[in-house]
């Protein structure tokens, strides 16, 4: 012990004269190598390091469907897919509500007459401003893109959206969603780097592996549904989620209602500046725990859509309305289980699969 003591005391002088050091070159140096691995990390993201390691490694938890929408991205801008794609965008309600991507694909294969791929981009509590981010990074060529609505999706507030500047919790950058923001004054960054999002990431890699007791940078998988059948919870307890959220989303929804309109107008107006179609469609909500209205916010929603879908001509889906979904068909006020996909994606498929023949239809027919 006393051995090591000089050399404890040394470094600890050491450390102290670095610091005392009135020469700035040693800073400066430093922060120019911080800047340049800045730098660095920012390349490196942007050109798809992340698809270097299998989606298993890089996602945190089993059902991180963020994780997977930004592994997805990385894909698609490798290696765009052809022929006639279609693009999910929405809450976790618009994930459990088809059973595959696949089988998705295959009902609107038949219900188009062409060969059709479906590719969810959904993820849970996804704002607009988070599915503009995506929209504007997605690969060209033409594509339809399928916009799930839900009261819940008009209540995030201009700064819930200024993560994603810097990178959270998709790492891309988003001219037109930085527009919006400075529209809104909000405080951000004066620059777009995805280096505080990154870095947001791998500590949440890390506390999320811990968390669920998975080993660091095992390979895991990506599962697409957070449950399969269940089991259901109680009627008392979606009864209480759904008041909870009902009081929450009321609030907010008058708060944040023009906010999110604006956004999702922007939203179609880059879609269509970027060629894409657009479509909207409400997400399933288990009407029979509390009602249908959600204390007046959904029929509020759907007459602003409604408006703003006529005013833009886009097809708004009547898939909800269509579909004769039981309580029992929810894991809880929002989630599909499989009994419930089952009656859905039939519907929604034709839906989106009639949408795609009408297009193709007067593209034969235009001189």
């Amino acid at each position: 012990m006393d051995a090591r003591s000089p050399l404890k005391g040394w470094r600890r002088r050491s450390l102290s004269r670095g610091i005392r050091q009135r020469n700035p070159l040693p800073l400066v140096a430093a922060l120019v190598l911080l800047a340049l691995t800045l730098v660095g990390f920012e390349a490196l993201v942007r050109a798809g390091a992340i698809t270097a390691v299998p989606e298993g490694r890089f996602v945190r938890y089993r059902n991180d469907d963020n994780g997977h929408v930004n592994y997805l991205m990385v894909r698609l801008r490798e290696t765009p897919p052809e022929g006639t794609i279609v693009y999910l965008l929405g809450g976790s309600a618009t994930m459990e509500c088809f059973v595959s991507e696949e089988s998705l694909g295959s009902d609107m294969s038949k219900a188009a007459g062409r060969d059709v791929r479906a590719f969810s981009l959904a993820a849970h509590e996804q704002s607009f401003a988070e599915s503009l981010a995506l929209v504007e990074n997605l690969p060209d060529g033409r594509a339809l893109l399928a916009i799930g609505l839900a009261p819940m999706r008009f209540t995030n507030g201009p700064e819930d959206d200024a993560g994603l500047v810097d990178g959270d919790p998709f790492l891309l950058r988003s001219s037109r969603v930085r527009a919006v923001l400075e529209r809104e004054r909000v405080t951000m960054m004066p620059f777009d780097s995805v280096v505080a999002g990154l870095f947001k990431y791998a500590a949440s890699y890390v506390h999320e592996r811990r968390r669920v007791k998975l080993a660091m940078f095992a390979d895991i998988g990506y599962s697409d549904h957070y449950t399969v059948d269940g089991p259901l919870q109680s009627r008392a307890r979606k009864l209480d989620m759904a008041r909870r959220d009902v009081a929450q989303d009321s609030a907010r929804y008058a708060l944040y209602a023009d906010y999110n309109f604006t956004v999702l107008e922007e939203l179609v107006r880059l879609a269509r500046e970027r060629g894409f179609d657009v479509v909207f469609f409400d997400q399933p909500l288990n009407q029979h725990v509390i009602g249908p209205t959600w204390d007046g916010v959904v029929p509020s929603y759907r007459r602003r859509a409604l408006a703003l879908a006529a005013r833009l001509g886009v097809p708004y889906l009547d898939v909800a309305q269509r579909v004769d979904l039981e309580d029992r068909d929810f894991l809880d006020v929002y989630h599909l289980v499989v009994r419930g996909r089952l009656k859905w994606q039939p519907v929604f498929s034709k839906e989106l699969g009639a949408v795609l023949k009408q297009d193709r239809e007067l593209e034969a027919t235009t001189p």
